[in-house]
């Protein structure tokens, strides 16, 4: 009997993808026999690249040729379901809608406009307050299948942990804090001092070692955390998969990026995220570990840098404490 065939469409960000894992999971519960396939952007797609649930990945890299190979592969290929987790409108959503081939298809229909799914998604106006990966469940629900496991899931791709692994033991590092300082928007950004502050004083009280992971702009700022703290290494992450691995294996990670966040979700790895303090961006980003922390800014509206140190250190004790509190557990 031929398999069917499921496509999940997930072109936007790193983060954005690592939220509508949870889809994956739901689907390969129900049936663990149909192939399920994502369309995924040149930015995002080697998040899933040791992913457990996904069995093929098409890439849009908005290369002309490239294009043209996807666009041909989308139109000859008989997809049985189509999903979009999208719940706004979004263009390129409905481009490949049209281009592709599918018997039942799940997605945002613009009111007013002919519609191109044969199922409406719940418009994000209608989800205020409600986190990303459960907004994405919520996906399933016209087509009968009510998950609740809202959790990312990720897999660790073994050549990236290996290399981890070498890391570790040439420093010989056994277990560490991971330190995400870059943030993809000017507002996620934390002053310099104040990151060296914060390893200084853990380090002081708990014999830390960390590593540092950041983007290639930021390593001159890396350098300058490390030139003024104990037990600090930078850790190079040139893509994803190799940040994946660092957060999988991390003790604790402290943060400001929210693809990093959910990374760890993905792990339920303790967790400080530190968040500008919009309320509609933070409840759908926040942290979906079992142990986590977020630092909000202090007033609506301000950003991660009008966050206090002390503030900051806090909320690490605070986790700090329930996680000792725990047997076998303790950062």
């Amino acid at each position: 009997m031929k398999r069917q065939k499921v496509l999940v469409v997930a072109l936007g960000r790193i983060g954005d993808l690592v939220l509508v894992t949870p889809i994956f999971r739901a689907l390969k519960q129900l049936d663990p026999t149909p192939e399920v396939h994502l369309l995924a952007g040149k930015n995002n797609y080697r998040t899933v690249q040791a992913h457990p649930f996904v069995d093929k990945v098409h890439v849009y890299t908005k290369k002309p040729w490239s294009t043209l190979q996807l666009i041909y592969t989308l139109r000859t290929t008989c997809f049985d379901l189509w999903i979009d987790p999208k719940d706004h409108p979004s263009r390129e959503s409905r481009h490949f809608a049209r281009i592709g081939r599918y018997r039942t298809a799940v997605g945002f229909n613009t009111p007013g406009r002919p519609r191109v799914f044969t199922h409406s998604v719940i418009p994000h106006t209608e989800q205020l307050g409600i986190h990303m990966s459960t907004r994405a469940l919520r996906v399933l629900e016209p087509l009968g299948i009510h998950a609740q496991d809202a959790g990312p899931v990720l897999g660790v791709d073994p050549q990236a942990a290996q290399r981890l692994g070498a890391f570790l033991k040439e420093h010989a590092v056994s277990t560490y804090t991971l330190v995400n300082f870059s943030g993809a928007i000017p507002d996620r950004t934390w002053q310099t001092e104040k990151w060296i502050g914060l390893i200084n004083t853990i380090a002081r009280e708990s014999k830390r070692h960390f590593l540092i992971c950041c983007l290639a702009r930021d390593r001159v700022q890396a350098r300058q955390i490390i030139q003024s703290t104990a037990n600090t290494r930078l850790y190079e992450t040139p893509s994803i998969i190799e940040a994946v691995a660092a957060v999988a294996r991390a003790d604790l990670v402290l943060t400001v990026d929210t693809s990093i966040v959910h990374i760890a979700s993905a792990f339920n790895k303790a967790i400080v995220s530190l968040h500008a303090n919009i309320y509609r961006e933070y409840t759908k980003y926040r942290p979906l570990s079992e142990h986590s922390r977020c630092v909000r800014a202090p007033k609506e509206g301000a950003t991660v840098g009008e966050i206090a140190l002390e503030k900051v250190l806090g909320e690490y004790r605070s986790l700090r404490d329930e996680l000792w509190s725990r047997p076998n557990q303790g950062v």
